[in-house]
């Protein structure tokens, strides 16, 4: 599909991917990124590269997703008018080694592939792992592919991981630890006013080691919504802006002039996915390439 762009104007550009049959895409959430790049020549270094999003998942081959990408005004100011190549790749999350059954102490771990000693493939096919109770579980698969399970880190020689590290998995009481906050861990108190009472939980410190936290109380904003949240330092704090990134979200909660009015309790995954972009299969699909042509504008900010 070729396109044509105006330079210096901003504008969403909208792209249906096409498979090598000519079809359409569905677009799943497993599509984490979209990059647009610009170049010179089809195979040349890229010129300008943006990232996009997924606009529509779609419904058939005859009725596909769709990508955006916004270009802005600065993104393209630097290009000389003129005929350019452009291609969209789509990044594909991929599911080797994923975990999606288990039971007790018990995970089954999904097929995969790993890069042996002498760097051949190595297909590691399914299987149940037994985990250990009551601590973080570090666990690897080796480069003969076998797994592995390691306490406070994955193994290491010197300074260098040894093994394809996999996920952090939390057991307390014979379980796993599968969303936080888990069980009862910062279950709700009798509130008073606007007084916000928790009870005791746990939390994962930096240092992978499970603490606990104590029960206690914050004091709320009135008439606004508050986020409360646990930091790994055991740290329980609100605030009225969002959830804050690197800490553990526990309540959304209403309040009005003197009183809450609304709480609704926050969960996250809690299995911790430590695997890179190879060990999880990521795939890249190029999905169009075509010509862009990059037209003069004389669309200018007027002095006064």
């Amino acid at each position: 599909m070729d396109i044509q762009i105006a330079k210096g104007e901003t504008v969403v550009l909208l792209v249906t991917p096409i498979d090598t049959r000519g079809q359409g895409w569905l677009l799943s959430s497993d599509i984490r990124r979209v990059i647009l790049t610009f170049r010179e020549t089809e195979d040349a270094p890229a010129l300008l590269e943006l990232n996009g999003t997924v606009e529509a998942i779609g419904e058939s081959v005859d009725n596909p997703g769709k990508l955006a990408v916004l270009i802005h005004t600065e993104d393209s100011k630097g290009l000389a008018a003129g005929e350019y190549w452009y291609d969209v790749t789509m990044i594909k999350t991929g599911h080797w080694f994923d975990i999606n059954e288990y039971v007790g102490l018990y995970a089954k771990v999904d097929f995969g592939r790993i890069k042996d000693a002498d760097n051949n493939w190595l297909d590691v096919e399914e299987g149940w792992i037994e985990l250990l109770d009551d601590k973080v579980n570090f666990l690897q698969v080796t480069k003969t592919g076998e797994y592995k399970i390691t306490e406070l880190d994955y193994e290491k020689d010197g300074e260098t991981y040894v093994n394809y590290n996999l996920f952090r998995i939390v057991t307390v009481g014979g379980e796993i630890a599968d969303v936080f906050p888990f069980g009862n861990w910062f279950a709700e108190g009798t509130h008073s006013g606007l007084d916000f009472y928790y009870e005791a939980g746990k939390v994962l410190d930096e240092s992978n080691i499970l603490q606990d936290v104590i029960a206690g109380n914050l004091t709320l904003k009135p008439s606004i919504t508050n986020y409360i949240e646990v930091a790994p330092d055991g740290t329980v704090s609100n605030n009225i802006t969002r959830f804050t990134t690197g800490r553990y979200p526990l309540y959304k909660v209403v309040t009005d002039a003197d009183s809450i009015t609304s709480v609704t309790r926050q969960e996250m995954a809690f299995i911790l996915d430590d695997r890179n972009i190879l060990v999880r299969g990521d795939s890249y699909i190029p999905s169009v390439k075509a010509k862009v042509t990059v037209i003069w504008t004389p669309t200018k900010v007027e002095e006064t």
